[in-house]
Order: structure tokens, then sequence, then C-alpha cells
């Protein structure tokens, strides 16, 4: 067999076990329904050690331990937010030349905890403004059915909210680009990349 190639990274042991388990779910539906006879051969498969990641950490502690000699990429992945950093951050955002939705979505980010990819999916009716919740569409939670969860709205994002939905363009998506985007049903092509999404994981510290 050929090497892997260098330019690319090598899929983690558990990218590979879930590619295998797609393998043997197709596998299987070809002895039931095509008539193949042999069982899959991954019986004796053998996977490679997984490492566990870093716990969560402030800026500081990140910051000590890049210093220590930590992988830097590792380390800034685990990175928590707490809420006057992550005011700090909001602030900043809204003072950067980028699209209107990028300060409201990232603001419900911060202060709902919701993932990237509930954010995209998100509705205008999933937003009750007058009963202060917003219900999240899930992913993650739920192979065999689509789930959700409800979550209070904070003052402030409340009122961030309000703001946006008196000024968003029409569109199937909460988080729609302006009139002159042409991806208005979609809400995607973010104009500011915060690598990982630090302030969902610094919302737990807001909130309480």
């Amino acid at each position: 067999m050929g090497q892997w190639p260098a330019s690319h990274a090598h899929p983690s042991a558990a990218t590979i076990r879930k590619e295998v388990v797609s393998l043997r779910t197709a596998w299987n539906w070809a002895r039931s329904h095509l008539g193949l006879g042999e069982e899959f051969p991954g019986r004796d498969l053998d996977y490679a050690k997984t490492q566990e990641s870093l716990p969560f950490m402030t800026w500081e502690e990140a910051e000590r331990r890049v210093r220590a000699g930590d992988d830097p990429d590792k380390v800034w992945e685990c990175v928590y937010l707490r809420p006057a950093e992550i005011g700090d951050l909001l602030a900043w955002v809204k003072a950067r030349p980028v699209s209107p939705w990028v300060y409201p979505m990232i603001c419900f980010a911060a202060h709902t905890g919701a993932r990237r990819s509930e954010i995209v999916r998100a509705l205008p009716s999933d937003l009750d403004l007058a009963g202060g919740v917003v219900t999240i569409r899930e992913k993650k939670r739920g192979k065999r059915k689509h789930t959700t969860r409800r979550v209070p709205l904070s003052p402030f994002l409340k009122g961030v909210l309000e703001d946006w939905v008196a000024n968003r363009a029409a569109g199937k998506t909460l988080f729609c680009n302006w009139p002159s985007r042409n991806s208005a049903s979609t809400g995607v092509g973010c104009d500011i990349t915060l690598g990982s999404w630090t302030s969902r994981h610094g919302r737990a510290t807001r909130v309480t």
C-alpha cells in the first residue's frame, strides 16, 4: 500500500473507527439484500491509541503552558473565556468591519453555548423574544431523531437579538446574510474566523 501523503494530516483513530462502522453497515446491507456471502473482515482490527484532550483552561494558564513547551494548537483549543473576556471579545467583534449578522451570531454563541452548526440552522420561529427563550436545534445528541433544547435569553442577548430581528434581511434562517449577499437562505460565509469556538465554552462561566 502507498504511504499517506505528507501534505495531509493522518486521520485520527476515532475518524477511522467511524468510517469502518459505515463500511460495516454497507457490507451487512449487501449481505442481507445482495447475497454477499463473506462476513465483514473487521474482527481483529487494531486501532491506534487515542490521546485525551487537555482540560479546559484560562487564557493565562494557556500562555504558561505554551511558554513551557506545550503544543500551542492543542492548548488554545482548550481555552475558555471568563465574563470580562467575553465582553471584550464581543466589543472587538462589534467594532470590526464585517457583515451585520456576524456580531449577533457570535453574541448568540457566547450567551447560549450553541454550536456553530446549531446557530446556522436556527430559524426565526425558534426565537421567542416575548418569552425570553430560544429553541436550539441539536445535531449531536440523538442519532435516530431530531432533538432540541430550550435556552433562556440573557438580558444582553435579548437586546442584541431585538435589534437584529428589527433589521435583518428576509430569509429562512435567523442569521441570514445581508440583502447584498447571495446566500440569504443559508446564513453561511462568516467574515471572522475564531479558530475554536472559544466563546461557547465560556458561557458556563458567564451564567454562574
